[in-house]
């Protein structure tokens, strides 16, 4: 079997049971080939127990298939938080992973450089319709984004209103958090850089 002639009939990110279906071999075979393909640095793993990888043989840059690596193990996945607040310009600080909300129905196991959050039907009931997808990947508007943010505080990154851009962000939601800064007691990770 050659390698690169079987990655490059692959996709940019596949799953254990796509190459299984591609070589015809038990879960234990394609295993111990997917690990001798990462060794030689042909494949990267999207997190340790999602059994997905991004193929570097088809597509170097691993980083730009994130977004589809997103999509495979996380269907109802929807981008909040500072990834929505910097894409729309209301906060100036660069989030270093991207921060999602999935469907809280089990299990979901951690993807690198994915920060996982998990809500109910209700909340995705609440916040639908979408705004500007992110990467391609469904996000909620930046004043939901924001909302969310300080219904969840305890949880995740929330900026203090000293974070926000006074120019596009609406008063009423300045107010909101400037009130929130006020009566909360302060979360370790309130006023730290977006993760």
């Amino acid at each position: 079997m050659n390698s690169f002639k079987t990655l490059g009939r692959m996709p940019a990110v596949f799953s254990l049971r796509d190459i299984s279906k591609l070589l015809d071999r038990d879960h234990a075979a394609v295993k111990a080939t997917v690990a001798r393909w990462k060794d030689q640095g042909m494949v990267k793993a999207a997190g340790q127990r999602l059994g997905l990888y991004y193929n570097l043989v088809r597509h170097p840059n691993w980083e730009e298939n994130r977004a589809l690596a997103v999509k495979m193990a996380y269907p109802s996945a929807v981008v909040i938080g500072p990834n929505v607040l910097h894409r729309h310009g209301w906060i100036t600080q660069i989030p270093q992973a991207l921060a999602i909300a999935v469907l809280n129905d089990g299990s979901h196991p951690s993807m690198d450089g994915v920060e996982l959050f998990k809500r109910s039907m209700r909340w995705y009931r609440k916040f639908s319709p979408w705004g500007e997808p992110i990467y391609g990947l469904p996000a909620l508007t930046p004043e939901n984004a924001l909302l969310d943010c300080l219904e969840h505080a305890d949880k995740m990154w929330c900026p203090n209103v000293d974070d926000l851009d006074e120019f596009d962000v609406p008063t009423s939601l300045l107010e909101k958090v400037a009130h929130n800064d006020e009566h909360q007691v302060p979360h370790a990770r309130r006023g730290q850089q977006p993760r």
